[in-house]
């Protein structure tokens, strides 16, 4: 009886803190706007970009007022000379030639990202010679947060390949060599970890448990297979699960393993082990989930899927060595006599009000996709 009432306190108290966080934390699922394509037919790429109205300065004037094709007309030049600027296509050493630039005026609608207009370019880019590989450098970005970053898609041969630009990353190589593709995607698995929060989170409640190291090698080992299970068959397309949920779900896999550690619930290990597995499986479709965003190489699945998984096993195993190292160091430092309290209770009970708070969040986002 005892267990229980002190698992409806710790459950209301973050309940109340997450509730909190929620009302005073703005968060926007804004999607970017800017966007685009390439097209590869021997010596020619076509390119349709869709650019916001802030990523033009000429267009200033008209950030708070409508704007109309003629406006776009009158300042046609200025814009073109812009993109050819900012803009460019190399294949090695060789520089693509822009030749026709096409803008035209794209009015907002409901169905917009932004509650702004855009500017859809369509552009042909000559080579001399047919590329192998095609290198996009460009900073035709927006003023805005969810401006600042450009997917584009560019398409060879029935053979797809999706990349993201951002200001810091403004450059990206398309159809690389296949040793590329595998180095690049391990980059991207170790970024990707160590900048999701919440799988961060969750590794976080299965360090703090204090069972030693045999547990976390288990444990681990466990979350390491079932994530590899799902995350092959859902980024082959075998299995497609609608993110909202996964991250629902995974937010929900925090609130128990936290609420394990606080409760120091009579857990055996192989059922923690079976537990993290089944949680293990959900991290997989939101690995999935990220790898589509960024876009994969269809002609080099394999070598896309192999490397970003070995990305994210690389990431895993420097997050859990940095945590270890600064809780020894933080033992060491301060002589700390509460190592529960210290190490266990408390980082567990901020990854439950988190857990939660998250949970709270994307169960709305659910709700949101279900009345859609």
């Amino acid at each position: 009886m005892t267990t229980y009432l002190s698992c409806l306190r710790i459950i209301l108290m973050g309940c109340i803190v997450s509730t909190a966080l929620f009302i005073n934390v703005a968060v926007a699922h804004q999607l970017p706007l800017l966007s685009g394509t390439l097209t590869l037919d021997k010596r020619s790429v076509f390119i349709v970009l869709e650019l916001p109205i802030s990523t033009f300065i000429q267009l200033s004037a008209f950030q708070e007022n409508s704007l109309t094709p003629r406006d776009v007309s009158v300042y046609e030049q200025a814009l073109q000379d812009s993109i050819r600027q900012r803009f460019h296509l190399s294949a090695g050493a060789e520089q693509a030639q822009i030749k026709d630039i096409f803008l035209t005026l794209s009015k907002k609608t409901p169905t917009s990202v932004t509650d702004k207009d855009a500017i859809t370019v369509v552009m042909e880019a000559i080579f001399q010679h047919s590329p192998q590989q095609v290198t996009v450098d460009v900073n035709l970005f927006g003023e805005h947060e969810n401006e600042q970053q450009l997917t584009l898609r560019a398409q060879r041969n029935g053979v797809f390949q999706g990349g993201i630009l951002t200001p810091l990353e403004h450059s990206f190589e398309f159809f690389p060599a296949p040793w590329k593709v595998f180095v690049r995607f391990i980059g991207t698995g170790v970024e990707h970890i160590l900048l999701g929060a919440d799988h961060l989170v969750f590794l976080l409640t299965l360090v703090v448990s204090g069972r030693g190291l045999k547990h976390w090698l288990v444990v681990l080992t466990s979350f390491t297979i079932a994530h590899s299970i799902t995350f092959g068959l859902a980024a082959a397309g075998y299995v497609n699960i609608h993110v909202a949920f996964i991250e629902s779900a995974i937010a929900a896999s925090i609130v128990i393993t936290a609420l394990i550690n606080l409760l120091t619930l009579q857990v055996k290990q192989g059922q923690l082990a079976a537990l993290v597995f089944c949680c293990g499986l959900l991290h997989g479709f939101g690995f999935a989930a990220s790898l589509a965003d960024i876009g994969l190489i269809e002609h080099h699945l394999l070598l896309s899927l192999l490397g970003f998984n070995v990305g994210i096993e690389l990431g895993q195993v420097v997050f859990v060595v940095l945590v270890l190292s600064l809780f020894y160091a933080c033992q060491r430092a301060f002589n700390v006599k509460n190592k529960v309290l210290i190490f266990t209770y408390i980082p567990s009970m901020l990854a439950l009000v988190v857990g939660l708070f998250w949970f709270t969040e994307r169960c709305l986002l659910v709700l949101q996709v279900n009345s859609e």
